[in-house]
């Protein structure tokens, strides 16, 4: 769009969609920003983690993350200079400085009068005596920031996982050229850096960067001649106006229709249209996209949530008073097993699709899911016993569960097909619901307070129902406090009267299985379902069970393990040691993957164009085969053991037989 959006022409959930699908397309190119490696040092480990596996999938293993020689330039000196220490956290010792200093303004200004009209009792010296012993009792728990916020040990780990990634770009002749039309750049006010021009030094950065990453993608274009759409994302949490800008509505969804809202709370911001524009003149193609991190981590949170929940987390903790806060897909039309739209798949084939969905009626939608006609589905066992083979075809033919034959509770449609629920009408329980379904971290993460103060209420089953689902929607988007009451649901379940305990357990149970319309997923939403599946084992939960069990019941052959289930399946790898030089190991092969007593590893015709090209892009490990499975299954951890021959070798990275696949999907999925 040349002359920018007024209305973007995209929900919050889809720009998210489109963001996922575009960072996880192997044809894409990554870049990050100066600022982003400035923030790794308010992560903490784990998060740090998460952000080095990631880029070292995208970069080491696909040769696609780069950092640009100028952003590393800046970096270096920061680090020369010896103000790294500038991009961490406040250290103990500053925050202790700034507590002494108020405690010498205690002891300047409180007196008995002041205290009194506060409400503290005591005396004065009391009180100074009291607020010294507080701050001396702090060290005990800050002690810990000194590990894991130590600057020098950041820097390696920083240099260890990206230096590889930095462009060798000319940044002379870079130089040369930004100085020679930066500042008719500047004085036209011509992004990007145009907003830099009062800087004494450096205020061509941003400009250097941007030649960098149209030389890159004009280095793509002419490799990717002929071959499959590209895409380029710049990973910046630099959100001036001389990068993007925000449109001034977006679009939204409700019930099967779509309307423009105010864009905010989140705000959507796109590439600046003359970016763009430059962009196409290397590229010859629009597909730039422009965010940061937190909105980053946002949208690989739908693809994969379990690799970036550490990451996810700490990013709400480093951010939580910011203005614009990042947003995160909650409902359950915006899960992960929807059909991610590419750059260029035009949206109203996905409204008509929407719409169309609609049309259903609630019965027909559990007795008939989308799934891919049987001609184009291998017919696969997906239990032990071989008699039990299900196609495609056999799935959608499945009687629907009769209303009256429902066993335990049953709720009304718009609890069942919670993407037609109105939350409007004003109660405590709606308003947390609201808060859920805002896709954003910095409003759905209080509604959890919200809910302790409502839960002993009389509301009706459906709304606790509804909001059951919308817990466990938030987690699945990694809001942070939806995990811990996940992480904790025993105690948290605990606190709610049974019933409604029972009835927001069914909530998350169903929202495992089924979509926002009610029809079975293809793709469970299974990220955080272990402690869901265990409570639901227990006795004060049978109801919960029941209910879910009869909605199942047409599903029942694709799902060998099921709500209550508590016998593990059993998961047989085989492999084998293949030597090397010298007689050493070489590499572990993969000889068989029995699931439930039915082989998954196939052998292939040579000529076969059939290749699992994340097997070959991450690496698949005994226990990654096993997550898999768990994933598209629906199986808890807990319940699926493996049993390999050599068990020394789970954590291993095994090779493909030659001619071979895995199939790990169940039919529905192929």
């Amino acid at each position: 769009m040349r002359l920018g959006f007024h209305v973007f022409p995209r929900t919050v959930a889809e720009y998210l969609h489109d963001l996922g699908a575009a960072v996880e397309d192997a044809n894409t190119l990554v870049f990050l920003d100066t600022n982003i490696l400035a923030y790794i040092y308010k992560l903490h480990g784990a998060a740090r983690k998460d952000l080095f596996n990631w880029a070292n999938d995208l970069g080491t293993d696909q040769k696609r993350l780069f950092i640009p020689g100028w952003a590393a330039n800046e970096y270096l000196a920061k680090f020369k200079s010896g103000k790294l220490a500038e991009y961490a956290p406040a250290r103990p010792e500053q925050v202790f400085n700034s507590l002494n200093g108020l405690m010498e303004t205690a002891g300047l200004f409180v007196d008995e009068d002041s205290l009194k009209k506060t409400g503290i009792s005591g005396t004065r010296e009391t009180y100074l005596a009291e607020f010294d012993e507080a701050i001396e009792g702090l060290k005990k728990y800050t002690s810990v920031f000194n590990q894991q916020f130590d600057t020098w040990s950041v820097h390696h780990e920083i240099t260890s996982n990206l230096s590889q990634y930095v462009l060798n770009s000319n940044l002379a002749e870079l130089c040369s050229r930004a100085v020679s039309e930066g500042e008719a750049r500047i004085t036209h006010r011509l992004p990007p850096g145009f907003k830099d021009s009062g800087k004494g030094e450096n205020k061509h950065g941003d400009l250097i960067i941007w030649y960098e990453i149209l030389e890159k993608s004009k280095e793509k274009k002419s490799q990717a001649e002929g071959a499959s759409p590209w895409q380029v994302v710049f990973v910046t949490n630099d959100e001036k106006p001389d990068w993007v800008y925000a449109p001034q509505k977006c679009e939204r969804e409700h019930n099967g229709k779509r309307f423009s809202v105010s864009n905010k709370d989140p705000v959507i911001k796109l590439p600046d249209p003359r970016l763009v524009a430059e962009f196409h003149r290397y590229a010859a193609h629009d597909n730039l996209h422009i965010t940061t991190l937190p909105m980053l981590v946002k949208a690989l949170s739908i693809v994969r949530p379990k690799d970036f929940e550490n990451l996810a987390s700490a990013i709400q903790i480093v951010g939580e008073d910011q203005s614009e806060a990042p947003e995160t897909p909650t409902s359950s039309e915006e899960s992960p097993e929807i059909k991610m739209p590419s750059a260029e798949e035009p949206l109203v084939e996905m409204a008509a699709a929407m719409s169309e969905a609609e049309t259903f009626s609630f019965q027909q939608a559990i007795a008939a899911p989308e799934i891919s006609d049987s001609a184009a589905v291998p017919q696969v066992p997906v239990t032990g016993a071989e008699s039990q083979v299900v196609s495609a075809s056999s799935v959608a033919a499945m009687p629907a569960v009769p209303s009256g034959n429902v066993i335990g509770f049953e709720y009304p449609p718009d609890a069942l097909r919670d993407g037609a629920y109105e939350d409007d009408a004003p109660s405590a329980i709606n308003d947390a619901i609201r808060a859920l379904r805002s896709h954003n971290w910095y409003t759905q993460n209080p509604s959890f307070q919200m809910l302790k103060e409502f839960r002993d209420e009389p509301f009706e089953p459906g709304q606790w129902f509804v909001l059951g689902r919308n817990v466990y929607q938030a987690a699945c988007g990694n809001a942070q406090k939806a995990l811990e009451f996940l992480k904790n649901l025993d105690i948290e379940l605990s606190r709610f009267p049974e019933q409604t305990a029972n009835h927001l357990l069914s909530g998350m149970l169903f929202e495992v299985y089924f979509t926002s319309d009610g029809t079975f997923r293809r793709h469970p939403k299974a990220t955080h379902m272990d402690q869901i599946m265990r409570e639901v084992t227990k006795p004060r939960y049978q109801q919960s069970r029941d209910s879910l069990l009869s909605h199942l019941a047409p599903y029942d052959s694709l799902l060998p393990f099921k709500p209550g289930d508590t016998v593990p399946l059993i998961l047989e790898i085989t492999v084998a040691e293949v030597a090397g030089e010298g007689g050493t190991v070489g590499t572990v092969e993969l000889q068989s993957v029995k699931f439930c007593g039915e082989e998954r590893l196939r052998a292939v015709p040579p000529d076969a164009q059939l290749l699992n090209r994340l097997w070959f892009i991450r690496g698949y490990s005994a226990k990654r085969i096993k997550t898999e499975l768990c994933g598209n299954y629906a199986i808890p951890a807990w319940g699926l053991d493996i049993q390999m021959n050599l068990p020394d070798f789970a954590d291993a990275t095994l090779a493909m037989p030659e001619h071979h696949v895995l199939n790990l999907g169940r039919t529905d999925q192929q």
